[in-house]
């Protein structure tokens, strides 16, 4: 009796264990379940919120050629700077790009006014981009205002660190001084150019070009000893020393005509009332010349151009010029050398003459002007047939 009494109690609690083991594995399996679906719906929430933002900031970046062109540069310039200081560089370049991109589509459809208003606003709030100083120093240099131009590109180089970038600031920087020096000594501004290059060296004192440059405007101005001073420095320089050299030695004549009495007597052919002078184009043809003193330019028959060698020539211009059959367009050459007598000028400019000025009595193949004599005191000796030129004044 006893022992049927245990075998009872030990196969009731076994099966009541087995019954509580699966209805507990139920419950687990039920409970893990619902985690897992939590954590899914957790999963793509999150998922979903990562969407949104990734829509949200593209439609920012679509949106910034969208905001240029409706003038919201207080709202461009603080999603840039918002994205630079909280580190999110790849929506800063982002927005970057796309302003650059625009301000290029802008300047090739020559819309330069709505580019310099971006420009000027958007560095009002942000001085510190040196990216769109040089943009802006690109539209200035376009439209020649060469002083606003190297502003707007020495902030640029000042603001860069990457090397490559501030070799190409260099280079656009020494365009624009050589442009501006070209321009003006064509415009015989030398006072101007002066003030211009105070400025220039204020910036950039220790750079070659721009002193040689400086040296050939002192020059202009009879300032001798502070232009031999600089030039002594590049005699032996790389790339400057055969120029400087040069320099140094026009220097020296141009003081040994300083105030002097010396003048140069050249031979004329008479033709009725008027003289002919020879005078040597590159180094190559000899050609009479008719010395006429209201041509403003030295002008030379196209058929005597055409035939010096194509490295001592080239077609710089055009120009519209009153002639005796009215105006007419005309192209300007630059020749290496024109000679007469002893005078030598260097890259002198000429006009291509297209008309025949062959007289029956002589042939002459071209006018000199006073774009070459009147660098003197100038004589025609009629009696003697002959030209009287003697080197002007320091304050002719």
């Amino acid at each position: 009796m006893k022992l049927f009494k245990f075998i009872f109690v030990f196969f009731l609690g076994f099966f009541t264990h087995q019954h509580y083991s699966k209805d507990q594995t139920s419950k687990d399996k039920t409970l893990n379940l619902k985690h897992h679906k939590e954590n899914n719906k957790k999963d793509n929430i999150t998922s979903v919120k990562k969407q949104k933002k990734q829509v949200l900031k593209a439609k920012k970046n679509y949106n910034i050629e969208s905001m240029m062109n409706n003038n919201k540069i207080i709202e461009i310039a603080a999603l840039v700077n918002k994205s630079s200081q909280n580190g999110k560089h790849s929506s800063f370049y982002s927005y970057k790009d796309q302003i650059l991109k625009t301000l290029i589509k802008w300047f090739n459809n020559n819309e330069l006014s709505k580019y310099e208003n971006f420009c000027l606003k958007y560095l009002e709030l942000n001085d510190e981009d040196g990216e769109i100083y040089q943009k802006l120093g690109e539209l200035y240099t376009k439209k020649n205002n060469h002083i606003k131009a190297l502003n707007a590109m020495y902030r640029s180089r000042n603001l860069q660190t990457n090397a490559d970038k501030v070799n190409e600031l260099d280079l656009n920087i020494d365009k624009i001084i050589i442009k501006h020096h070209q321009q003006l000594i064509e415009e015989k501004k030398y006072e101007e150019l002066y003030d211009f290059y105070q400025f220039v060296l204020n910036e950039d004192y220790s750079k070659d070009l721009i002193q040689i440059y400086y040296s050939q405007l002192l020059i202009l101005l009879h300032h001798f000893d502070e232009a031999s001073s600089i030039l002594n420095h590049y005699t032996a320089h790389k790339k400057f020393g055969k120029k400087a050299r040069t320099l140094i030695e026009k220097i020296k004549k141009l003081e040994a005509y300083k105030n002097s009495e010396k003048k140069i007597y050249i031979k004329l052919k008479k033709l009725n009332r008027q003289f002919l002078i020879n005078a040597k184009i590159a180094d190559e043809i000899s050609i009479d010349l008719l010395i006429d003193t209201g041509a403003s330019l030295t002008a030379i028959n196209q058929d005597v151009l055409d035939k010096i060698s194509s490295d001592k020539i080239s077609l710089i211009d055009h120009k519209l010029l009153n002639t005796a059959n009215g105006v007419i367009k005309s192209p300007i050459y630059k020749i290496s050398l024109l000679e007469i007598a002893e005078l030598k000028s260097f890259n002198t400019k000429v006009v291509g003459l297209k008309t025949d000025l062959k007289s029956s009595e002589n042939k002459f193949y071209g006018l000199l002007g006073m774009d070459f004599l009147g660098q003197f005191k100038m004589e025609i000796d009629q009696e003697n047939s002959q030209l009287v030129l003697q080197p002007k004044n320091l304050d002719e």
